[in-house]
């Protein structure tokens, strides 16, 4: 219980600077961790070392700097909820300056248990007049009760901050054990409330500018709050930030994959037992190559903005990853995968493409590295079939109409978080394609400048006049050799090279149907052209185009009239 005395002779000052305190720490925890990212785990992960001793190496110190990072989030909830509580008590201790003084203004005297001496009788009171004696005890009585509700609220105060506070008594030390990882999460989530994160105010299923405005409405200490509370959702909202949501995603990533290998020890009775669930190997490798791209170049960069670990009908996961900041970069593409696509793909195959065309739109571009961000969006249930277990569905747009509802969105939370003007490309491969090409026949369609189809089946529509773009801006490529031709324009949708589609079609040297963003081809500069906007490129190489939208009409002629016009989705 507080007492009166306590309460009212608290110096409060004191309390206040020990808040600020304790934020220097946490800045000096995350500069720590950044030191032992360029210092420490940095120059390893350089050294091109490889083996099992060296998996088992990084697995270990890719968790310092995690490590280092929770120190100082914990460090900064710990400022934030001690300069609460010094908010909160002094607003107390102006509430029982406020009674003790209305008191001696009417004759009482507080005690120093809180208990109110009544006010004295005036001479022209008799000491038998019961009337005002009975006034005189009910001022009284108003007042401690008045005061008693004071220290109550303080003493709930008390008990509910000690406890929060109490949850960061013992934090980690060094690497981080799966226990950890989940006792922070829950403790970031016990203490929400009290660091002004409400769970009922996310904004989920809103559009990405009201989400936008919700986030920008945040303080600073209230934004940590819910990406520490609430990662799962932060990092499944369009319209949050791509660096905010890149530490939600990871932080989801970081919960899965503890969760899973404690699982697995509970299994075996002891750590290190195979872990059966199948998102868990791929999202490993994805948690390698995120923390190893922190100590390469700014350009490459990666950034989780999406991860699920059991999405789509077989439960295999989904993940969304940028290279580059799409926030900052003058040039964002989103690439949509096809067939067979798995939460595996995330960090091998659909990676490794949007790296090459970063590389090849860089290499247009005359700012700095890092002019382009490249998108590979794997959040959709792409059809699955395999020569042994056929699925039809890769045949029907199905999958594709449940898709484009989530690209649309997504793309629209690009534009939301945008830092200036920038260039937007949409990309699809295979049943990607028809993904992209259902969501921009819908409604108003995408909000890119331009659509990219290679080895497309279709995209559900007979003309580049239907996907709410200038056609001349809608460009297709398919290799000589790749099987999807015998495929394209049967069920979904005219292929897309045809002549009568009215798209460009961009001069392919690769081979097959995967090898569209090969490095070093004529396939990824001309798709690397279209993404910076460089449309020049097409026409001081006649080569580069096999036909244009209209037979010789030039995209470059069209393109101030499409951005008049103002990207789709986004507010005029």
């Amino acid at each position: 219980m507080v007492e009166l005395d306590a309460l009212r002779d608290a110096r409060l000052s004191d309390v206040e600077s020990t808040g600020g305190a304790w934020r220097r720490l946490a800045g000096r925890f995350a500069a720590s961790g950044e030191d032992a990212v360029s210092d420490l785990v940095g120059p390893v992960h350089a050294s091109n070392w490889d083996g099992d001793a060296a998996g088992a190496a990084f697995r270990h110190i890719d968790g310092l700097d995690d490590g280092f990072g929770l120190l100082a989030e914990q460090a900064r909830a710990v400022g934030v909820l001690v300069d609460a509580v010094a908010t909160r008590f002094r607003g107390l201790q102006r509430q029982l300056s406020d009674i003790e003084r209305e008191a001696h203004a009417a004759g009482a005297r507080v005690r120093v248990d809180g208990s109110v001496e009544p006010p004295y009788l005036t001479a022209s009171e008799s000491v038998d007049d019961l009337t005002a004696a009975r006034r005189n005890n009910e001022t009284a009585r108003v007042f401690a009760d008045r005061i008693a509700d004071v220290l109550a609220e303080a003493t709930r105060l008390d008990e509910q901050y000690a406890a929060a506070l109490t949850r960061y008594l013992h934090p980690p030390s060094g690497v981080m054990s799966p226990s950890e990882v989940l006792d922070a999460a829950q403790d970031a989530k016990d203490n929400a409330p009290l660091l002004g994160a409400d769970k009922s105010r996310i904004p989920t299923g809103k559009s990405a500018w009201t989400v936008d405005e919700w986030w920008k409405g945040l303080t600073a200490d209230q934004q940590q709050a819910y990406l520490t509370a609430y990662p799962d959702e932060i990092g499944a909202l369009n319209g949050i930030p791509a660096v905010a949501r890149d530490q939600a995603n990871r932080k989801r990533l970081t919960h899965y994959l503890a969760a899973m290998e404690i699982n697995a020890e509970r299994l075996y009775g002891r750590p290190g037992g195979r872990v059966f669930d199948e998102s868990y190997e791929p999202a490993r490798k994805l948690y390698a190559k995120l923390e190893s791209s922190e100590y390469g170049p700014e350009s490459h960069r990666l950034y989780l903005l999406g991860f699920n670990p059991d999405f789509g009908q077989v439960h295999q996961g989904r993940a969304i990853v940028a290279v580059g900041d799409p926030d900052t970069a003058k040039n964002v593409a989103t690439m949509v995968p096809g067939l067979n696509t798995e939460l595996e793909d995330a960090s091998t195959l659909s990676l490794h493409r949007a790296e090459n065309l970063v590389d090849a739109a860089d290499a247009r571009t005359f700012g700095p590295d890092g002019d382009t961000s490249v998108i590979a969006w794997l959040d959709y249930d792409a059809p699955e079939g395999y020569p042994d277990d056929p699925n039809l569905s890769v045949a029907t747009t199905g999958r594709a109409e449940q898709g484009a509802a989530r690209l649309d969105a997504f793309v629209n939370g690009l534009h939301a978080t945008h830092q200036g003007q920038g260039h937007y490309t949409a990309i699809g491969h295979s049943y990607g394609s028809t993904t992209v090409g259902y969501a921009a026949a819908q409604n108003d369609g995408l909000a890119v400048d331009d659509v990219i189809v290679a080895g497309s089946p279709g995209t559900t529509v007979g003309s580049a006049s239907d996907l709410h773009i200038d056609r001349h801006h809608v460009w297709a490529g398919q290799a000589a050799d790749d099987p999807i031709k015998y495929a394209s324009g049967l069920t979904l949708g005219k292929d897309p090279t045809d002549l009568d589609f009215g798209a460009n079609q961009f001069h392919v040297d690769t081979h097959g149907h995967g090898d569209y963003w090969e490095a070093d081809t004529r396939s990824v500069t001309a798709q690397a052209a279209i993404v910076v906007g460089d449309y020049d490129y097409f026409r001081d190489d006649p080569g580069t185009l096999d036909h244009t939208s209209d037979q010789g009409v030039d995209a470059r002629h069209h393109t101030d009239r499409y951005h008049q016009r103002g990207p789709y989705g986004a507010p005029r």
